[in-house]
């Protein structure tokens, strides 16, 4: 039963949200893609899998990742405005290395790391690249929402498998 969940709940909520946001567009997918669609369920399944207690303190270390998830979202969209894809990516993720290391040892109390996160994505909206008009929108190839969805149940299979 569990395994299913893993299977079908993360994955089924990200497919959704990236047909909605090609239903509906980029904001309401945006509005979608920031609810907790991946880490919901995992933190589920890890409260089913090893008690409430141990999926309290994966959800606070959530929150820290919140803020490394920043970094790399703004590192990643100033780049790619510079370099294609692979090199926006690794300078996205030198950014997200670069905050979790810096975070690390980093205690926050929960409401506070709430605070933190929230001030964390109204500062990076405010930084991010606004779109070029001139750029146009390209049809997402075909394979691209079979491969969100593999991709979101490796990651959820993965994560609680390592928890």
């Amino acid at each position: 039963m569990l395994l299913l969940l893993k299977l079908t709940l993360a994955p089924g909520l990200v497919g959704a949200t990236t047909l909605a946001g090609r239903r509906f567009g980029p904001r309401i997918a945006g509005l979608l893609g920031g609810l907790p669609v991946v880490v919901g369920p995992v933190l589920l399944a890890l409260a089913l899998a090893h008690g409430r207690a141990f999926a309290a303190t994966a959800a606070r270390g959530t929150l820290a990742g919140l803020l490394s998830l920043c970094a790399f979202i703004v590192a990643y969209a100033w780049s790619a405005r510079v370099w294609r894809w692979p090199g926006a990516l690794a300078c996205g993720w030198l950014a997200f290395a670069l905050a979790t290391l810096a975070l690390d040892h980093v205690q926050l109390p929960v409401g506070s790391a709430l605070a933190a996160v929230a001030a964390c994505f109204a500062l990076s909206a405010l930084v991010l690249p606004r779109p070029d008009a001139a750029v146009g929108k390209a049809a997402p190839p075909r394979f691209d929402l079979a491969l969100r969805l593999g991709a979101t149940a490796a990651l959820v299979l993965g994560l609680t498998g390592a928890a």
